[in-house]
């Protein structure tokens, strides 16, 4: 009876742990799978091309053309939502960037296809931003993952010299590209910024900026004062969760504010 017993517990046991393993082989699996939708993305869509003059003429483009260097084509074929591209030299960020016109929360848990994914994507709300970024600020929201996708590497910014060494942040759309100068990299709250600060009234604007460095007191909280910021300028938020056990109550921004805009020489192709 003991003997059986053993074997009961043994093979119990091991049936759990062939179990367990099987599912984290799914789930390692799963992630890999999730992230490589993004990956097999870049490597379609984004590339250095030689610049084509316009269809009209056969003339070749001039030296120094500024061209678009993301294929909009060919992302506008993979998802209408696709309202940018998003590249942080440095930093291992490199994304479309999406936004629903009917579910502000889609891209949460959903990927560029509107499949069902944890790391979900890049995207903006159409509730409250402009697809054309330009309004006061715009708002980007990223997930954490320990995998190092999405937004993950916006925490690296807690060390001031990874912040001060890769403090430009690009956003292409099909008309034009946008250089923004990050200035702020801070753990904050949980708060919706858009219900607390009303962009179109300058004094919350003003309070928005005074209130970054303090809103949660932190060590590693980083604004540099190198760059004027004032409420007549347009900026960049990148949202993400801390990484840590209280990811809940914080998000952690990064903040940049625009310096350069400027539309393509060459028109982006229609989709």
């Amino acid at each position: 009876m003991k003997e059986r017993t053993r074997k009961l517990v043994f093979y119990g046991s091991l049936a759990i742990l062939l179990a367990t393993a099987l599912l984290l082989v799914r789930y390692l699996y799963g992630r890999a799978h999730e992230a490589d939708v993004y990956d097999t993305l870049k490597d379609t869509v984004v590339a250095t091309p030689v610049p084509q003059a316009p269809a009209a003429t056969d003339a070749p483009a001039a030296a120094g053309t500024h061209f678009c260097p993301v294929d909009f084509t060919q992302l506008h074929a993979v998802s209408a939502d696709i309202i940018a591209w998003i590249e942080i030299p440095g930093m291992d960020i490199a994304y479309p960037v999406l936004q629903s016109p009917t579910d502000d929360s889609l891209y949460l848990r959903h990927d560029v296809n509107k499949e069902y994914n944890d790391h979900g994507a890049i995207y903006s709300e159409a509730s409250v931003d402009s697809a054309d970024f330009s309004d006061y600020y715009t708002i980007l929201y990223g997930h954490n993952f320990e995998d190092g996708t999405m937004f993950s590497n916006l925490t690296q910014y807690r060390d001031s010299t990874v912040l001060q060494q890769n403090r430009e942040v690009l956003i292409y759309t099909p008309e034009k590209e946008l250089r923004y100068k990050i200035f702020a990299a801070v753990t904050y709250d949980s708060s919706y910024i858009p219900e607390y600060y009303d962009e179109n009234i300058p004094e919350i604007r003003q309070l928005f900026l005074d209130d970054l460095p303090q809103v949660v007191r932190d060590l590693s909280n980083s604004v540099l004062d190198d760059i004027e910021v004032t409420t007549d300028d347009k900026l960049l938020i990148l949202s993400t969760c801390t990484g840590n056990e209280d990811r809940l109550n914080h998000r952690y921004l990064v903040v940049a504010k625009l310096e350069e805009e400027s539309e393509w020489d060459l028109p982006v192709p229609a989709a």
